[in-house]
């Protein structure tokens, strides 16, 4: 993929065999952090909706971090990575987390910091198979 191009940060997909997400979600996604270098929430971490997930990763994928009006990816390529993240993954069943408290790209808001980059973040998508983990980070 050539994400680089378009922001600082990753993209990581996982599968495991029969996690329990009720129970393990957070130790997962700390796992995750720890792995990549980025500082773990552990209950900090705020669970969102299936419908907040699916716009906050469009806006993280097609708008700037930090000047949040700015575009950095087409559309059509949002769609398409869009699509190829989420494919797979049991709707019903997701749990889906991030670190801020709501939409950075839709007004005033404010989060847990995973990086000490001036600003950053993180969305999660889980089932029992499947994860999801897309992490951006802004320097000015």
């Amino acid at each position: 993929m050539d994400l680089e191009k378009y922001f600082e940060g990753g993209v990581l997909k996982y599968t495991f065999i029969n996690v329990d997400i009720r129970k393990d979600a957070i130790r997962i996604l700390d796992m995750i952090c720890m792995e990549e270098g980025l500082i773990p929430l552990n209950t900090n971490w705020n669970e969102i909706n299936r419908n907040d997930f699916e716009e906050m990763l469009h806006s993280a994928l097609q708008f700037d971090l930090g000047f949040t009006a700015c575009e950095i990816m087409p559309v059509d390529k949002v769609e398409s990575y869009y699509h190829i993240f989420i494919d797979g993954f049991d709707i019903q069943k997701t749990r889906c987390f991030t670190n801020w408290s709501n939409n950075p790209w839709k007004g005033p808001s404010g989060g847990n910091k995973i990086s000490i980059h001036t600003l950053d973040f993180a969305l999660a998508m889980m089932d029992k198979d499947k994860l999801l983990f897309v992490y951006v980070l802004f320097e000015d």
